[in-house]
């Protein structure tokens, strides 16, 4: 224990150093309403019946050997015998670990409060919230806490979670108090979609043409924070036949020799696709085909994946030729 010349433990408002007022170690912290570390006629309900400048319900309050190691509280750094000391539990800063409040080489004002520290003199920590001082009882001496959201699985002290909840870790810290941790974990899940599409030849797709059957996928982020997973489905196909309109009938006559070779009337057809492909049109009879009575002509349209289509019409033919009588 830290121990000061000139100033006497009575007049002293931090026997021990450690960032908790005497009073409050010594169980009357409730009646300094002002926080300054005294019982006097700044705080209402203050009284001093015998004139002695000591509060007198004060003067009634035995001061407290929370670990009965016949060192009272007020004068010890570890109230409650647990191997954390009274300033770690209390939530305040000890940079070197050796209980007494701050630095290492404490620097104080008159009244023996520690002035080099950077935090003390506060309500010391519940953190268990049973109105017992932490400094007084076994049990975490720290607590933290944090939020985090996290797309599918988060790796928190040694544990993986995929699920979203509330989850505490307890541990030793580099000052040897019992720390407790909490985690608030919320798991996004990754959006995933599908596109199906049908083209002919090929498709733009985030920027990327494709033109071969397959699955491609795209990563892109929800709104959620996750990636976003989109798969496409192509297929470069075409299972749409095209359309044919035959001419209507056409008529012509007979050559001398009373037949008749066969026109092109592939020019004749009228013919469309879903796709922009050209199309082949082809004849039978083929053209240049010699008949020599009407004829049934059918004309097929073809594109460029051998989906077809037909039409037909009728060739009338007249002999135009007068008979020769021998």
């Amino acid at each position: 224990m830290y121990k000061r010349q000139g100033i006497l433990d009575k007049n002293d408002l931090d026997s021990d150093n450690d960032g908790i007022y005497d009073i409050v170690e010594g169980g009357d912290g409730a009646a300094d309403l002002n926080n300054d570390g005294r019982i006097d006629l700044n705080d209402v309900g203050f009284i001093d019946a015998d004139n002695n400048g000591v509060d007198d319900n004060s003067e009634l309050t035995s001061e407290p050997d929370n670990d009965s190691d016949n060192t009272k509280d007020f004068l010890d750094l570890d109230s409650d015998g647990d191997g954390c000391n009274d300033v770690i539990e209390a939530g305040y800063t000890d940079n070197n670990s050796d209980g007494i409040l701050g630095p290492i080489t404490p620097t104080f004002d008159v009244n023996g409060k520690v002035t080099s520290g950077t935090d003390g003199y506060t309500l010391p920590l519940d953190i268990d919230a049973n109105s017992i001082y932490d400094f007084t009882e076994n049990g975490p001496n720290q607590v933290s806490s944090e939020i985090t959201t996290a797309c599918v699985s988060y790796f928190w002290n040694g544990t993986t979670y995929n699920t979203s909840g509330s989850y505490t870790f307890s541990s030793t810290n580099i000052t040897g108090c019992d720390s407790m941790a909490t985690l608030n974990l919320t798991i996004n899940s990754p959006k995933i979609g599908d596109t199906t599409a049908l083209v002919c030849d090929s498709l733009q797709w985030y920027g990327v043409w494709y033109n071969s059957t397959g699955a491609y996928t795209h990563i892109l982020t929800a709104t959620n924070g996750c990636d976003s997973i989109v798969t496409l489905n192509l297929d470069v196909n075409d299972y749409i036949v095209p359309t044919i309109t035959c001419p209507t009938s056409q008529a012509d006559f007979f050559n001398a020799s009373c037949s008749f070779s066969l026109l092109d009337y592939t020019a004749l057809a009228v013919v469309s696709d879903n796709c922009n492909y050209p199309l082949t049109v082809t004849q039978l009879p083929s053209i240049g085909s010699t008949v020599n009575s009407n004829t049934a002509i059918t004309l097929t349209v073809t594109d460029n994946y051998n989906n077809s289509s037909t039409c037909l019409f009728n060739l009338t033919l007249t002999d135009t030729l007068s008979l020769i009588h021998i």
